[in-house]
């Protein structure tokens, strides 16, 4: 995350698991609007699940259609952004800041692109 900061890029994550319908709701949605901001912020989802390894999330990418980045995870990184559940959406400012934490929910991409755009101002 640093690197992108550095590289003057906020940063969001996603918190997923791959058993996660609300998350299976918001997966499509990512994919429209990452395209548009790929340049602009980094984006990631990052599993919370233990059991989600990196085969499982490359398999739920290529079977989904992701055009996000994605990767396994712990869930201690969740409990360190504060957030406690996945389908949460964190945005990092330039500061390195929190700016937004919107949990458990199925965003919009017209919602999501209001989040990533508040994020760039």
């Amino acid at each position: 995350m640093k690197q992108s900061l550095e590289d003057g890029k906020p940063v969001v994550i996603y918190f997923t698991a791959s058993w996660c319908p609300t998350c299976a709701r918001n997966w499509p949605a990512l994919s429209e609007v990452y395209p548009e901001y790929e340049d602009k912020l980094t984006l990631v989802a990052i599993s919370i699940d233990p059991t989600d390894t990196e085969e499982v999330i490359r398999k739920l990418a290529e079977e989904r259609g992701f055009t996000f980045p994605s990767t396994a995870g712990k869930p201690e990184i969740m409990i360190n952004f504060g957030v406690s559940g996945q389908a949460t959406t964190v945005g990092v400012d330039l500061a390195g800041n929190i700016a937004f934490i919107k949990p458990g929910q199925a965003l919009s991409s017209n919602e999501y692109r209001e989040l990533f755009a508040g994020l760039l101002n």
